[in-house]
């Protein structure tokens, strides 16, 4: 076979090849917003005067855009924010200029935000949740969580009270009463409207009614003295919700049962809409 046979022939191989990525298109993306300066005074109330700044990281963020067929690729700026706890623990707070809706400071603020509860799920997972999931048999840790969190917003906009509770809560914004330098961990339910929500997914360990029942009791009680130490932790001040569900081989999520604490102290009336009123209550006042 001559040479340019064997040429033609892988021309018409890779021709379309060549049209298919020819039909692929790149659109880049700058992000240039100097976040570190328009929210130097958010960051300094925030984290005070002493916090270290790492310089800019450039990063990338690449997205194909089905309806486009576009591969977006983004580019933005990273920083690190270096501060010490009360004990001279440094930690590191990261923060970039990607657009998210909103102008710069409302973004810090969900940042902020955010880094606030993994903060504390973090603290109080390696302190209690760890610990307390090992000593459940059948617990399924990848459907589990223990999360840290502001109080719920309701969708019941025809309810009086609660339209009193989405007003307050929407005004209130953590980064204008946190200061992370003299942040202590058992305090953040006292101090801030946040609360602790746990939820646990068991699966049964027998097919006998009379032993899911004990597997059930033995389960509760175990979250309860998980509970009672993260009271006497927080001085009393603890809030937060317990949801256990058990799994069934065959028919999936069959039990579901939970408690609730409201200021160290368990909640009579359980999980539901009288809970989140009183929790409410219990931090901006009386909903008149």
């Amino acid at each position: 076979m001559t040479d340019h046979i064997v040429r033609g022939i892988l021309y018409l191989l890779f021709l379309p090849l060549c049209i298919l990525s020819g039909c692929a298109h790149v659109r880049e993306e700058r992000c240039t917003e100097p976040v570190q300066e328009l929210c130097r005074q958010e960051l300094i109330r925030c984290f005070g005067e002493e916090y270290k700044l790492s310089p800019g990281m450039e990063k990338e963020k690449r997205f194909f855009e089905e309806h486009e067929q576009v591969e977006i690729i983004t580019h933005y700026t990273q920083w690190e924010l270096t501060w010490e706890d009360t004990d001279g623990e440094a930690h590191i707070f990261t923060f970039t200029n990607l657009p998210g809706g909103g102008e710069p400071k409302e973004q810090m603020g969900k940042a902020i935000d955010s880094y606030f509860s993994e903060l504390i799920e973090e603290y109080y997972g390696q302190k209690f949740w760890n610990e307390t999931m090992e000593k459940i048999p059948g617990a399924r840790m990848e459907d589990s969580a223990f999360r840290f969190g502001r109080y719920r917003q309701f969708s019941m906009p025809r309810e009086p009270k609660t339209q009193v509770m989405i007003k307050e809560r929407m005004h209130y914004h953590l980064q204008d009463h946190i200061y992370f330098p003299q942040l202590r961990p058992e305090k953040v339910c006292e101090e801030f409207p946040y609360l602790f929500q746990v939820y646990v997914y068991v699966d049964y360990q027998s097919e006998d009614e009379g032993e899911r029942e004990n597997q059930r009791q033995r389960i509760e009680e175990t979250l309860r003295e998980m509970a009672d130490e993260m009271i006497d932790y927080t001085d009393g001040t603890l809030n937060g919700t317990v949801r256990i569900t058990m799994m069934d081989r065959e028919k999936g999520a069959t039990d579901s049962f939970g408690f609730a604490v409201l200021k160290g102290e368990y909640f009579s009336e359980g999980i539901g809409l009288d809970y989140e009123i009183a929790l409410h209550e219990n931090f901006f006042g009386s909903i008149t």
